[in-house]
């Protein structure tokens, strides 16, 4: 797997790309993602994230996380190959993940843990939607949130 992570100056000594990568690929594995995936991950400032959420969500304001998948959904298999399959030393790029440091920071604070928790559990939330998992929906939303569950589960000895 190939993982890239982009942190953005005003949070390079505030993360670690090494603790990231970890996450993410763990999660990856988790989910029996294909081992020739790749994904990017972007650690940015408020900003950034606003104006990526009002371009590409119409959403005037700040947020926590943005996936940006370069799959077609396939809820029923997500991990199944595409139609048009990959060739066997080519990498799925499954797309990226862009996480606001300032938005973590202070999500981390009211739920009274750290930005380490607040940044994975966001990734694992980011990941997953690059799989094709969604929560628009009652029922998508309960499996998702069981996936980000066991990903947090799985991913604890990391968090220490």
């Amino acid at each position: 797997m190939e993982i890239n992570v982009i942190v953005k100056p005003p949070f390079k000594k505030l993360v670690s790309a090494q603790f990231l990568k970890k996450i993410a690929s763990e999660t990856l594995k988790a989910q029996a993602a294909n081992p020739s995936s790749e994904l990017g991950i972007v650690i940015t400032g408020q900003e950034e994230i606003k104006e990526l959420n009002c371009k590409y969500r119409q959403l005037d304001e700040p947020t926590d996380v943005l996936s940006f998948y370069m799959l077609e959904e396939n809820p029923e298999n997500l991990t199944a190959p595409d139609d048009f399959p990959t060739p066997p030393d080519e990498a799925t790029h499954l797309g990226e993940v862009i996480i606001s440091y300032p938005q973590a920071e202070l999500q981390a604070g009211a739920a009274g843990h750290s930005v380490n928790h607040e940044l994975a559990f966001l990734l694992i939330h980011g990941v997953l939607h690059l799989l094709g998992y969604d929560h628009h929906e009652t029922a998508a939303e309960a499996v998702m949130k069981s996936h980000q569950d066991i990903a947090m589960k799985h991913i604890r000895e990391i968090l220490k």
